[in-house]
């Protein structure tokens, strides 16, 4: 997701003005569809009263100034200054095709912070020219970005297609509407991407809609923010879609066409302009593969720039580093570590989970740090590998924000796992495995005094062990020694209702569960956290939520995050409010846990025992709506809050269900269908 909300303000990295739409270069596939536009300025009254409008609940990283050819727009400096009036935009970016550069005025080096450059063949810049601009831009302190684009990918079909299910795909694998969130404002509208006003105005074919239908009118109207929001929350396609090839459209040389023979290539139905390998790739491998653009970007400090490869676009990452706060650091490791395996083939099935600080892009390379990609993810994520893992197999975290290349100069950290036999193959084929032999003299100690060898020992014959100790044995999470003993009974309880997590999901936490359990039947995911994190998209108080649009998600997963509210019936309200009729409630909350295990930021308010869970669920729900389960045993709670981990107990241990000593609680609660309206299936485990 491409932006996150703060409140009531939308977040986004990057917001879009056409200032123009007209250019100079007729560039096959443009896809804005500059080459058949009539020419246009945009008004500086309209910008002015558009940024305006829209700065009162939206704010970007970047505003790029483009077109077109921005450059033709003959007050290109007035533009400017009222969109740094606006104060809707942190920096200003001008994107250009270069050509004019040598006759912009030298007051617009003031004007903006940033200028990228898209060098095509035939009309690239003279090394004397790019030297003479770099130097102005250094003086001015503007970050100079430069490209050479060797190819576009087709844009759109003036025929389009008719298949809802193929439209469908090619909107929700769209990297220009969803992963890098091209919001443009153009003539009084907000849009999602910039072909949907493009296309039904200047493609040519026979329009059945307003380009303003696909978009949120800038009107000003005390409810815009709702309004945005549900907009860019809306999983739908939109009408422009049925036309559009959104990211994969195929890749073709670029080239330049006579005006008059533009629309010509692009008259044919969208699958034949369709490139299915790339779709594939984005839905099922890569959602943020590269299109295959750019040839390779070219240094501005490099005389040779203009005209050859360069080896990098060194003074973008000069201010790319310069606004980092530090050094990217991170690290990486696997559970279960070692694997535990049984049968002659010795492999293995690990979970790998990786944090990162500094950077906004990671890879997991499998073998080396170029070597197979296992996962991509923002700076913090989950993976779980297949049934391949061998002894001595080395997983490399490696940070490739902005393009750095896979070297060991961007490793981050290496995990290197190991297998194990082991003699209870059941146990393996579940997913536990025998733990080290302190956890198993331990766990024979707890067995033998919690239980007793047959019977209870008496008053002072209770023989402590490891266990009479005033700390916890191991980390209070039990990470440091394996999986939780309070994440296996939420997996468990994830897995049993798995089928649940489909279509348009909210996830309150900044957990991966959603994509571990939730597969390919997810539409659109979102994640609210209370304060700002990369992986969030909204950030927000669940008890003071009231912009969240109402009846919009299918499922919503609450996994360990209600007890950080401390208006938790105002925060169990809202998520009940934004649920869809006949849509789902995942929640878990904690039992016998530690009481001090907050999170950074964060305040741990409540705990809750089997009774008081259902009761504050049916204030909401109806109680044959309501399916509640209690996990975990006195053996179970007293390993958890000594910091052991589910590894140190076996299958029947911890299987045991004991409602005094809950240590964590599931509830799947549904909102009741409207009439006529598809129900959630029952709970089954």
């Amino acid at each position: 997701m491409a932006f996150r909300v703060v409140g009531r303000t939308i977040i986004s990295q990057i917001l879009e003005l056409p200032v123009v739409d007209h250019c100079n270069l007729s560039c096959r596939a443009c896809d804005h569809l500059s080459p058949v536009a009539p020419r246009r300025e945009a008004a500086r009254e309209q910008v002015e009263h558009d940024l305006g409008i829209l700065a009162r609940c939206f704010h970007a990283n970047t505003i790029r100034l483009l077109g077109g050819e921005p450059l033709l727009h003959t007050r290109i400096l007035e533009i400017a200054a009222v969109v740094r009036a606006s104060g809707v935009a942190d920096r200003i970016c001008l994107v250009t095709n270069g050509v004019l550069l040598p006759r912009a005025p030298r007051e617009l080096w003031g004007a903006i912070d940033r200028l990228e450059i898209s060098i095509y063949p035939g009309h690239e810049i003279d090394p004397q020219s790019m030297a003479e601009l770099r130097g102005k831009l250094v003086s001015a302190g503007v970050e100079l970005a430069a490209n050479r684009i060797g190819g576009f990918r087709e844009s759109y079909s003036a025929l389009g297609s008719a298949d809802e299910d193929l439209i469908r795909r090619v909107y929700s694998a769209c990297q220009i509407a969803h992963r890098w969130g091209c919001y443009s404002v153009y003539a009084g509208y907000f849009y999602k991407c910039p072909l949907a006003h493009y296309i039904p105005e200047y493609a040519g074919i026979v329009r059945r809609w307003g380009a303003h239908e696909d978009g949120v009118r800038l009107d000003g109207a005390a409810d815009l923010f709702e309004r945005l929001t549900a907009y860019l929350l809306d999983p739908d396609p939109l009408q422009a879609c049925a036309y559009c090839l959104g990211s994969a459209g195929k890749l073709r040389p670029h080239e330049v066409l006579a005006r008059s023979e533009w629309r010509s290539p692009q008259e044919k139905p969208l699958p034949e302009l369709l490139d299915w390998a790339f779709l594939k790739q984005l839905e099922e491998v890569d959602p943020d593969a590269d299109w295959g653009c750019v040839e390779n970007p070219v240094s501005p400090g490099d005389s040779r720039a203009a005209t050859a490869p360069g080896s990098g676009i060194w003074s973008w990452w000069i201010g790319y580093w310069n606004r980092l706060r530090g050094r990217a650091h991170g690290s990486i490791g696997a559970h279960p570590n070692p694997i535990p395996i049984a049968g002659a083939w010795r492999l293995g099935v690990t979970t790998l989970s990786w944090t990162s600080r500094f950077t906004d892009a990671v890879e997991v390379r499998v073998g080396s740090p170029d070597g197979p990609l296992l996962s991509r993810t923002a700076p913090c994520g989950e993976a779980t590998t297949g049934n391949w893992v061998c002894n001595g197999m080395k997983f490399y975290l490696q940070n490739v924000s902005g393009g750095l290349p896979l070297s060991a100069e961007g490793t981050l950290d290496v995990v290197e796992v190991s297998v194990s036999s082991g003699d209870d193959s059941s146990a393996v084929q579940s997913g536990y495995y025998p733990g080290s032999s302190l956890g198993v003299a331990i766990l024979g100690r707890l067995k033998e005094f919690l239980f007793g060898k047959g019977s209870s020992p008496g008053v002072g014959q209770v023989r402590f062990g490891n266990l009479r100790r005033l700390a916890p044995i191991g980390d209070p999470s039990g990470l440091e020694r394996g999986l939780p003993i309070d994440k296996f009974y939420i997996e468990g309880f994830l897995r049993d209702c798995a089928q649940d997590i489909q279509g348009v999901v909210l996830e309150v936490g900044d957990r991966p569960f959603t994509r571990r359990f939730g597969s390919d039947r997810i539409a659109r995911r979102h994640v609210l956290t209370f304060e700002e994190c990369p992986s969030a998209t909204i950030v927000a108080d669940l008890a003071d939520a009231g912009h969240l649009p109402s009846e919009f998600y299918d499922c919503i997963l609450a996994i360990d995050s209600l007890q950080y509210n401390y208006d938790v019936r105002a925060a169990l309200g809202t998520l009940h409010r934004i649920l869809r009729p006949g849509g789902v409630l995942l929640a878990t909350l904690p039992g016998i846990s530690r009481t001090g295990d907050n999170a950074p930021g964060s305040v741990r308010c409540w705990s809750f025992t089997p009774a008081s869970a259902r009761r504050l669920f049916t204030e909401f729900f109806p109680e044959a709506a309501l399916q509640d389960r209690s996990y975990g045993n006195v053996l179970a709670a007293a390993a958890f809050l000594y910091g052991l981990s589910a590894s140190e107990l076996s299958r029947r241990e911890l299987e045991y269900r004991d409602p005094g000593y809950s240590v964590t609680l599931a509830v799947r609660a549904v909102k009741p269908a409207a009439e006529g309206q598809a129900r959630a299936r029952p709970w089954r485990s």
